[in-house]
């Protein structure tokens, strides 16, 4: 009968004993779990510094309050993706312009811009559109096409003189 009882408490203290370590694993697991987390948000921070750095001395460059020549080829390429992406958003402007500037008359015809007269019933259209004309001028830094009285491009945000 002792001989099953030694062998019953050392079962139990093996088992107690596998019990505390598997606790203390989990416990460790935990714990590095939460400096992971901590330290991707550190990571995060981190990046959004370094964006934010990059934004400023990009804005600087571009308004000549920073000089660096190893800066300037990056801003150049920079200046260009920012050609590219406005003149895709002026191209997606457009198409979706057209599809949105519809005309209704009186009657309730659905008319478009180009239309002189109405399908529907054929009042004659008010042309103001074709009457005004806006004066462009180049912009210094990107020589995107904006109107003249603006104060800033655009397309690179210059500031017009």
């Amino acid at each position: 009968m002792n001989d099953f009882k030694e062998k019953f408490h050392k079962g139990i203290s093996t088992f107690q004993k596998e019990l505390k370590e598997g606790k203390e694993k989990i416990q460790t697991s935990q714990e590095v779990m939460s400096l992971k987390l901590k330290l991707s948000e550190y990571e995060d921070e981190r990046l959004n510094l370094i964006y934010s750095l990059g934004e400023l001395a990009y804005k600087k460059m571009r308004e000549n309050e920073l000089k660096d020549t190893e800066l300037e080829n990056t801003v150049a390429d920079i200046t260009n993706v920012d050609k590219s992406i406005y003149s895709i958003l002026k191209v997606i402007d457009e198409k979706t312009k057209s599809e949105k500037s519809v005309i209704i008359c009186d009657c309730g015809e659905k008319l478009s811009h180009q239309d002189k007269f109405c399908k529907g019933c054929g009042m004659k259209l008010d042309s103001k559109e074709e009457n005004e004309t806006i004066e462009m001028i180049s912009c210094s830094k990107c020589e995107e096409k904006i109107v003249s009285d603006s104060n800033f491009c655009g397309c690179c945000g210059a500031k017009i003189s």
